[in-house]
């Protein structure tokens, strides 16, 4: 069996292996639906999925796309027979987005794989199930929607258990070298979702991937504010004296507002001016910050409501909701005034779009 290593060590048949994997790759295991990128969670892209790979190959595929696009590893799972994962990811400037979803799993990060990932640095985080993660002499465990950063010149351990999912941002060691000095300090350490700055990056990487590929030109902007903020959690949860070069104030702001707007998409009593203040600041100054993206916490929060029902109308498993219970789950107590604001941003009513949706659906599975 392939779980078994040739000495007792598990990670070492993958010298063995190796052929294998190049094997699924060539010889077309890959279906063109796993091998192609299409649409998936928000707007990032698949890149891969086990679905159209037979059960003996999914382990060996997965792995060589994942040590591709994330970080080579050695990786062993609980059960080869019943492996399934996906992988999406995205770009924005010099930041990459991969998220993956997979079983129960043990994997290494040994000095034979630094390399040319070494000028990288990997915020992981933990979007459903749990991981322990082991670098430097240091553990952390984190359970959904919290994050740690981890060193590629450094080796690492780590177990997920059954039914994570995982999103990895990766980006050049210098820019966040420039924002905190030394990381040595910050490395596995838990970052918290419920609280302060990390709960804030923790809420803005949950939104972020459904973005990515609309955000076009603004994508360097993007990126640095990202790292910004990555910057400030970091120093806040480190303990750390000196103040991280941030490179705006107001994009952190900026990015407070997004996140207070998304947490609070299904309160109906939810304000503009009450928005603002849970950011301290004045709804002017608010305004004034997200002016910028020719917005504003109004415009924006409406914004953000139509979009989640979009996608909810266009979503098969949500079938059995009725439009004013998915308009209703998303702050709209007026049907009249949401089918309006649909129309005037989708070209469509909520009920001719939804149905748009189905004739699709069927078309597809026909």
């Amino acid at each position: 069996m392939l779980e078994k290593s040739l000495d007792g060590d598990p990670f070492r048949h993958w010298n063995v292996i190796g052929a294998a994997r190049i094997l699924c790759l060539t010889a077309g295991v890959f279906s063109a639906r796993a091998a192609q990128p299409f649409g998936c969670k928000g707007t990032m892209k698949r890149i891969f999925s086990t679905e159209d790979v037979q059960p003996r190959d999914r382990f060996d595929c997965w792995h060589d796309v994942i040590c591709r696009h994330v970080i080579p590893h050695d990786s062993v799972p609980d059960c080869r027979s019943t492996f399934a994962a996906r992988i999406d990811s995205a770009e924005l400037a010099d930041l990459a987005l991969v998220s993956f979803d997979i079983g129960s799993m043990t994997c290494r990060y040994e000095k034979r794989h630094i390399g040319a990932m070494a000028d990288e640095l990997i915020l992981v985080r933990q979007v459903t199930g749990a991981m322990q993660l082991t670098q430097n002499n240091r553990s952390v465990s984190l359970a959904a929607g919290e994050m740690t950063l981890v060193d590629t010149r450094t080796v690492y351990s780590c177990r997920l258990d059954a039914d994570a999912s995982v999103l990895v941002a990766k980006y050049p060691r210098r820019s966040l070298i420039q924002r905190v000095g030394k990381i040595d300090r910050f490395l596995t350490r838990r970052l918290a979702a419920d609280r302060g700055e990390s709960g804030l990056l923790s809420d803005y990487l949950r939104i972020l991937p459904t973005h990515t590929e609309a955000l076009g030109a603004s994508a360097p902007q993007v990126s640095n504010q990202l790292l910004d903020l990555i910057a400030v959690a970091l120093w806040k949860t480190g303990g750390v004296a000196d103040i991280p070069h941030v490179g705006s104030s107001r994009a952190v702001l900026g990015m407070q507002l997004r996140a207070a707007i998304e947490r609070n998409l299904s309160d109906h009593t939810i304000t503009a001016e009450v928005l603002a203040k849970l950011v301290g600041i004045s709804l002017r100054y608010a305004n004034s910050i997200l002016s910028e993206d020719n917005t504003s916490v109004g415009r924006l929060l409406q914004a953000r409501r139509l979009e989640h029902c979009r996608r909810a109308l266009a979503d098969p498993s949500k079938l059995h909701r009725s439009i004013s219970d998915i308009a209703w789950s998303f702050g709209f107590t007026d049907m009249t005034h949401f089918g309006r604001r649909f129309r005037q941003a989708f070209g469509l009513l909520p009920s001719d779009y939804r149905k748009g949706q189905r004739e699709a659906l069927r078309a597809v599975n026909s």
